[in-house]
């Protein structure tokens, strides 16, 4: 069987260890939790504490990858902001503020969410649809 290199599976190493702040975190009536890793501010109103204990790790490995498959000369030193809302109802309520002038458009996404260079915003899908959703 003939593979090219474009077809291979890239080696993907761990990140270095990092340490995980975890803060409270409240939208509305919702209350949440802020992890803070070394590239990202994610603040989540799901109580599931599976995905609370690998959403570091998952977006820290996913970018080491992303910047192994496209390497930054000059890579940003602010972290990244992610918000992941437990219900489409917190969602929209936040995506009303933090976007006003693309809210009618954002509001007609059926599932998933939007990235815009102030943060992704997304709802919750499921453990596993979720982070597929934020890997891309």
């Amino acid at each position: 069987m003939l593979v090219t290199a474009g077809c291979q599976r890239p080696e993907v190493s761990k990140p270095p260890p990092f340490e995980v702040e975890k803060q409270p975190w409240r939208f509305g009536q919702a209350e949440g939790t802020r992890l803070i890793t070394p590239h990202y501010n994610i603040h989540i109103t799901v109580q599931n504490e599976l995905l609370l204990d690998v959403l570091p790790n998952f977006l820290e490995t996913a970018h080491q990858l992303y910047m192994q498959l496209l390497p930054v000369e000059d890579p940003a030193e602010t972290r990244s902001n992610l918000y992941i809302f437990h219900t489409r109802n917190e969602w929209e309520r936040f995506t009303r503020r933090f976007s006003p002038a693309r809210a009618d458009t954002y509001l007609r996404i059926r599932s998933g969410g939007y990235a815009e260079p102030k943060g992704t915003v997304l709802y919750y899908l499921g453990r596993y649809i979720t982070l597929a959703v934020i890997a891309h």
